[in-house]
């Protein structure tokens, strides 16, 4: 496995932009009312939609609740790749954090790394991984991108059933 290059990272994350904005645009939802219910201004939804900026976990969450669409939907644009089927289960239950650090651990043992083979890869550091394993901690889009490439998985896999 080898590292995502800035190119390739920087493209998902446009891709990543566009499918948000055609979320927002078939939700007919306005910049500032998906800004103003996601908690952010409109500066930084503009940001994000051009893929410049990375969106936080948790933003990520209420973004992807405002449009009305799954974390795993709006990462769909990045790869293309299907979604893999949720549980049926559309309530928000349990803690997010932690279906997201199951999922990375389930990937990762998929694809017979440890922790500390992951970091190196990915690049992070893997004290954040094993936060992230544990949900103590959250990735941004950023993060979750560069997991994925290094795992050789779809995006939406790191985000299965994350509401």
């Amino acid at each position: 496995m080898s590292e995502v290059s800035h190119d390739e990272l920087a493209a998902r994350l446009c891709a990543f932009g566009e499918g948000l904005r055609s979320a927002r645009t078939d939700a007919q939802l306005s910049k500032s009312a998906v800004a103003r219910a996601a908690g952010l201004d409109r500066g930084a939804l503009t940001r994000i939609e051009r893929g410049i900026q990375a969106p936080k976990f948790g933003t990520l969450l209420r973004l992807a609740r405002t449009v009305r669409r799954t974390p795993a939907e709006l990462l769909a644009a990045v790869d293309q790749t299907k979604i893999p089927p949720s549980s049926g289960n559309h309530r928000r239950t349990g803690d997010p954090a932690k279906r997201f650090a199951k999922n990375l651990r389930l990937a990762r043992d998929a694809a017979e790394l440890s922790q500390k083979d992951l970091a190196l890869d990915a690049p992070t550091d893997w004290a954040l991984l094993s936060a992230y394993e544990t949900g103590k901690r959250s990735p941004n889009v950023r993060s979750i991108l560069k997991l994925s490439y290094s795992l050789d998985v779809s995006p939406t896999v790191l985000m299965h059933d994350v509401r």
